[in-house]
């Protein structure tokens, strides 16, 4: 079984190996095209849309509770720089948000502040 902590394409390429099925093969019957297909395992393309991610999973045969489904939508979150939606929409992240602006700034936050949003963040 493929490994996580890899960056999207790579774990979305050893998913579609460990089904023994080629990129042309997996493209052909499940209507992605393949040049782009191929361009996001190798991660020339970053990571897609949350729609065309959960299309993978489904060609995949991923259930929808299935670890390796959820580490995919997870890495491609990650290679898209975006933040988990349950982080978004807490309000104890809102409340600590303005630290990562003024850290950008360069200005000093209290360790104890940073350990909290670093804790929410883990946890979410």
């Amino acid at each position: 079984m493929p490994t996580a902590k890899k960056n999207f394409g790579t774990y979305l390429a050893e998913l579609r190996r460990a089904r023994r099925i080629t990129l042309r093969d997996f493209c052909l019957r499940h209507g992605f095209d393949s040049s782009e297909a191929s361009k996001i395992e190798r991660s020339v393309l970053p990571p897609p849309a949350d729609e065309l991610v959960e299309r993978f999973a489904q060609a995949l045969g991923l259930g929808p509770e299935s670890p390796e489904r959820g580490i995919l939508a997870e890495l491609a979150r990650e290679g898209r720089k975006e933040f988990r939606p349950k982080v978004l929409s807490e309000d104890a992240f809102a409340s600590r948000a303005p630290l990562v602006f003024r850290t950008e700034r360069g200005e000093k936050v209290p360790r104890g502040q940073l350990r909290g949003l670093a804790k929410l963040l883990r946890e979410a």
